[in-house]
């Protein structure tokens, strides 16, 4: 019986400590009456994307992709989470085909596209201890780049209206004439002419008049050296 005793009472305040953790635990996140379920949008993060290649799926994800994220655990755990603004990493270095679920189709030489099919998971996330995912959609993220293309390109300008009567456009200057364009190399390698945002005006002009026009690019993927043009 003094054994026992002894036992029992040997290094009590640990044992204190961890019975109190336990009954904590019991009651703060693994009571299913504590626990709700929370959907919610999360930025997905690219690291190490190759230089030389630009996102074109899906359509306008080089300005952000998203998923939605569905978890479930104690309220105030997931509330602290929230305030985290947590991110979906996905790292295009660490990808390998595994599985059913083809990852990465790596880039060869002579290849001017790589597609990727990544699928989800807790890897993914910073979760907090006792938070489940229920599910993230999409599940599995199709991804494809391209290889970026530079070149350049003429600028191509549009007139509009009348000259004064008895005159005539004889000439006129560009400046610059041609603009270095980059983009996806599907994009950038059958264009031929940049335009403007407008068409240049002719009612009322005369000689030596300069017009300063922007320059429209053809795709948001498609970025100009050159934001504008004079035109005189």
């Amino acid at each position: 019986m003094m054994m026992f005793r002894k036992a029992l009472f040997k290094n009590w305040q640990l044992k204190l400590i961890a019975l109190v953790c336990a009954i904590v635990l019991e009651l703060y996140i693994y009571n299913p009456n504590n626990r709700i379920e929370n959907e919610f949008s999360l930025p997905i993060e690219l690291k190490n994307i190759p230089k030389d290649m630009v996102l074109v799926w899906p359509p306008y994800g080089e300005r952000g992709l998203y998923a939605d994220l569905t978890i479930s655990g104690s309220a105030p755990i997931i509330e602290n989470y929230k305030k985290q603004k947590d991110f979906l990493r996905v790292d295009l270095a660490e990808l390998e085909d595994r599985g059913g679920v083809k990852t990465i189709n790596k880039l060869k030489p002579g290849k001017n596209s790589l597609n990727v099919s990544y699928e989800f998971g807790p890897k993914n996330l910073s979760l907090p201890f006792g938070v489940d995912i229920v599910s993230i959609k999409p599940k599995i993220q199709e991804l494809r780049f391209e290889k970026i293309l530079t070149k350049d390109v003429p600028v191509k300008i549009d007139f509009e209206g009348k000259l004064a009567e008895k005159k005539e456009l004889k000439g006129y200057s560009i400046k610059p004439q041609s603009v270095r364009v980059s983009g996806p190399m599907s994009e950038v390698e059958s264009l031929t002419e940049i335009f403007l945002d407008q068409k240049v005006d002719l009612d009322g002009a005369k000689s030596g008049d300069k017009f300063e026009l922007k320059l429209s690019s053809p795709s948001f993927l498609i970025k100009l050296s050159e934001d504008k043009v004079i035109v005189q």
